[in-house]
């Protein structure tokens, strides 16, 4: 399928941006990428990007080939030289680091919708009543918008790629882990505290 986009656009002359699949050819020819072509990534804390010429088979031609990079982790423990990889495969003109995070965010739609439906229950329907259901549905989005609200304007940049779980863990059921185990360090007391006194300045 994107062989055929990929051929109309460029008999269009339009513009792409095409995720691509880490296959057997491409992902070894990122693992021998030397260390010294990646660069931070403005956007994501830890993140590194690069870019080079790749053909994928049955395409017509070569094309910029812009990969993303980001540290694995298993059970909040970062595990050296494992990484996550983003790959985006485009004719576009312009900053790697900034094309791909347009496609990104153009793509990352599904993530939210992903997110709200599994996230937050929305995926099943708790009732066969139409306004019960509405209210239900209504409720959700209000709690995932003030999940992002919260997440995007009171936290750290290094929080705004984590998914609910993630602040569910650390944020919102801080405070009964605090009464119950005494569980948290002084330095998530001191920014759940900061987090605190952002909400009271709004």
């Amino acid at each position: 399928m994107h062989r055929q986009v990929e051929q109309l656009c460029v008999t269009r002359g339009l513009g792409f941006s095409i995720s691509a699949k880490l296959t057997e050819r491409l992902r070894p020819a990122i693992d021998a990428l030397p260390e010294s072509v990646w660069s931070a990534y403005p956007w994501e804390n830890e993140a590194e990007w690069t870019e080079f010429r790749y053909q994928p088979n049955g395409w017509s031609r070569e094309h910029r080939l812009l990969v993303k990079r980001t540290p694995w982790y298993e059970k909040e423990q970062r595990v050296i030289g494992e990484y996550f990889y983003t790959a985006v495969i485009t004719n576009l003109v312009g900053a790697g680091s900034s094309l791909i995070r347009y496609h990104l965010t153009r793509g990352g739609m599904e993530n939210y919708l992903e997110e709200f439906k599994n996230g937050l229950g929305a995926a099943h329907l708790p009732s066969q009543r139409f306004l019960a259901n509405w209210a239900w549905l209504l409720i959700a989005g209000i709690a995932y918008n003030l999940a992002q609200a919260f997440k995007l304007l009171l936290l750290g940049v290094e929080w705004h790629a984590d998914q609910l779980k993630k602040l569910r863990l650390h944020w919102f059921n801080i405070g009964p882990r605090w009464i119950l185990a005494l569980a948290r360090g002084p330095d998530a007391v001191a920014a759940f505290c900061r987090v605190q006194a952002l909400l009271a300045a709004f």
